[in-house]
């Protein structure tokens, strides 16, 4: 194969995925039904610092005194009964909101949130924003805070609410050029679950050093293995594994089969969405969903070739062949009801001085193929299936031999003479 570029793990932490920049899930948007009985409802959201939260639309009616007349989320102006009331202000069964630690419960007697609290804010009808705030998000009635007598209240009220949620943190690992010592970031993958805990999301960020490596190739087409003048389908591919515990509930790939040859459209080799397209920033992701009963997840990342050229042309130390690498490794656990996602940087192919010579390709191969396997049930194969086995010349295999194989899956299986490497299997 022609190779576009070639990536390597260094020593690393995991970290957050950009201190400057919070990256947000999709916006939601609910509407939430409050009822005057129990006086507060909860919204079902655990808010984060970061996240924003806009009420809007309220509408609907509910009344304090059993059979009285019905009034608005702007509540009924009562003066004399703000002894009563949440947030003393004289609007009784106005709509209130109020953030509070997960696990306490507002409705609780004795009363657990003071009158007046900072944490409690008035909605009513109008458009109010929130921010800056962490804890579980309750809606209210502004009544009964000392009575208790909840026994008289009716109605509802139904408000809109509109929320841009920070992403959980994804977990990073720094991937540099393989073939020097020098740390060159190329390529940023991490992985995170969406914060519902029903979508695992792969993403590939651009290191600050690809260009300097990437030798003119486009990130794109390095990522998806297509638009190069190569036709060339290397690319990264991911490789999932969930289980329940101990039986396999879902295996996932974004690889496409290697069967036929997969033509030279930009993501030909590997499914990817665009993020991001602005350099230095250019940024991938591939979601899949998380079935309701998984309880572990084993994810694999492969760059199906790091070398450039063929196996016909790997002799001695020059540096040719095809050999994948593992680019990027991470076990997801759910515990008490919370994923913990670490990274796995001994898994990744560590660097090296110089590329390798071609008697070493086939351990590091094997090695691909051994780790894919065991943590996701995939099979990682040559492209074509006919170089299997084959990582360099020999007397027995030279060098026509080789090059008879690859022609002759041109135009079948593979795009071209430069289009070989090995691709996760799909099927």
């Amino acid at each position: 194969m022609k190779s576009t570029i070639a990536f390597v793990a260094i020593a690393f932490a995991c970290v957050t995925d950009g201190a400057a920049r919070a990256d947000f899930e999709p916006p939601v948007t609910q509407s939430i039904a409050v009822t005057a009985a129990p006086l507060w409802t909860d919204s079902g959201y655990l808010l984060r610092a970061g996240d924003h939260v806009t009420f809007s639309g309220a509408a609907g009616a509910w009344t304090w005194g059993g059979g009285g007349p019905l009034f608005g989320p702007d509540g009924d102006p009562q003066p004399g009964l703000t002894w009563d009331e949440w947030i003393t202000d004289g609007q009784h069964g106005q709509l209130i909101g109020v953030v509070l630690p997960d696990g306490v419960d507002p409705n609780a007697v004795p009363r657990v949130v003071a009158q007046n609290d900072p944490a409690l804010f008035v909605i009513g009808s109008g458009t109010i924003d929130l921010t800056g705030v962490s804890g579980r998000l309750w809606l209210g009635f502004n009544d009964d805070y000392q009575s208790l007598a909840t026994g008289d209240n009716a109605g509802a009220i139904v408000v809109l609410l509109t929320l841009l949620l920070v992403q959980n943190e994804c977990v990073k690992i720094d991937f540099a050029y393989p073939f020097n010592l020098k740390n060159d970031i190329v390529l940023k993958p991490c992985v995170f679950l969406d914060r519902a805990g029903i979508e695992l999301i792969i993403r590939i960020d651009e290191g600050p050093a690809f260009n300097g490596y990437a030798d003119g190739f486009d990130f794109f087409s390095v990522i998806g293995g297509g638009a190069n003048k190569y036709m060339d389908t290397d690319s990264a591919q991911a490789a999932v594994r969930m289980t329940d515990g101990s039986q396999t509930v879902k295996q996932v790939t974004n690889a496409n089969s290697p069967a036929t040859a997969r033509g030279n459209d930009l993501f030909a080799a590997a499914r990817w969405t665009k993020k991001m397209e602005t350099r230095p920033n250019r940024r991938v992701e591939w979601p899949t969903s998380v079935p309701a009963r998984v309880r572990h997840i084993d994810v694999a990342l492969v760059y199906t070739d790091l070398l450039f050229s063929t196996p016909a042309d790997a002799e001695g130390e020059n540096g040719y062949g095809d050999m994948p690498g593992i680019i990027g490794s991470w076990t997801l656990d759910l515990k008490a009801g919370t994923w913990n996602v670490v990274a796995n940087p001994g898994d990744t192919l560590q660097p090296a001085k110089k590329q390798p010579a071609a008697k070493d390709i086939p351990a590091q191969v094997a090695a691909v193929q051994k780790l894919v396997k065991d943590k996701t049930g995939y099979d990682v194969i040559a492209r074509p299936i006919g170089l299997k086995g084959i990582s360099f010349p020999t007397k027995e295999i030279p060098v026509p031999m080789i090059k008879d194989i690859i022609a002759a899956a041109v135009g079948k299986a593979i795009n071209g003479k430069y289009d070989t490497g090995f691709d996760v299997n799909p099927m």
